[in-house]
């Protein structure tokens, strides 16, 4: 089991971990790093509040269910609904999935942490998000997020993440459990084309969930973050469980194609 653990902190890491601002002065003395606007890679739609595209141009769509933690490559994805041609989408989770992750994974890359209190470590959890797919190959992601920025901080450059704002986690636990402590860890600082840079930024989050059985709606809120580069970096996030998505929210669609 361990080594299953060591596999997936990355990712688990990636969903919760911020950076903290200990001394943003030293920080930009040290980058000396020009700030430019950072432009998007790839193709956005957005969704009004009714779940709905305007002029959505890809077609008719298929929308999956893709479990990050699966080890088991046929169970990884689940069709769970549809875009239309209009661009009106549905989507309805499935009863159940396959659970590989321990709870108590969710603290071990922490170089400290404090107020601590974990309940039931031997529940198991998986992370899961929703891709669009057409003729069985996937062509985007679909993610709900407010404001509409806070979507670049599901990129392929995992530590750039430090959009202010939400973007929310489907994630599915086989039991009650609950996690609250603050968690620091060192980050390796990256621009935005992922260079990494010699110094570390150190990284905060507050994390306070209750898992219940079943399906669980993780909520990441970015609240404080810093320029490296043409990237933002966290300086502190906040995580927890809410009982559904606000009724503002953006759904963003975001193409494979450059």
């Amino acid at each position: 089991m361990k080594k299953k653990n060591n596999f997936y902190l990355p990712i688990l890491i990636f969903i919760l971990v911020t950076n903290v601002q200990t001394n943003q002065a030293q920080f930009f003395k040290k980058l000396k790093e020009k700030i430019s606007k950072k432009t998007p890679k790839v193709e956005l739609q957005v969704s009004d509040t009714s779940q709905v595209f305007n002029g959505w141009k890809p077609g008719a769509s298929d929308i999956i269910l893709y479990v990050v933690t699966e080890f088991d490559a046929s169970k990884r994805t689940h069709v769970v609904g549809s875009i239309n041609e209009d661009g009106s989408f549905t989507y309805k989770l499935p009863d159940s999935i396959q659970t590989s992750v321990p709870v108590n994974a969710l603290t071990e890359e922490c170089t400290h942490q404090s107020d601590t209190t974990i309940e039931n470590t031997q529940v198991k959890i998986s992370f899961a998000k929703l891709l669009v797919g057409q003729n069985k190959s996937f062509v985007g992601n679909l993610n709900p997020v407010n404001p509409v920025e806070a979507v670049y901080n599901l990129g392929e450059n995992k530590e750039n993440n430090g959009e202010k704002g939400e973007y929310y986690w489907f994630v599915y636990s086989d039991g009650y459990a609950s996690i609250q402590l603050k968690c620091i860890k060192n980050f390796t600082m990256r621009d935005a084309k992922g260079r990494a840079y010699k110094d570390t930024l150190e990284a905060e989050s507050m994390i306070a969930i209750q898992l219940k059985k079943g399906w669980n709606l993780l909520r990441t809120e970015v609240i404080e973050s810093i320029p490296v580069g043409a990237a933002v970096h966290f300086t502190k996030n906040k995580v927890t469980i809410v009982d559904k998505l606000p009724d503002d929210i953006k759904w963003v669609y975001q193409s494979n194609k450059n």
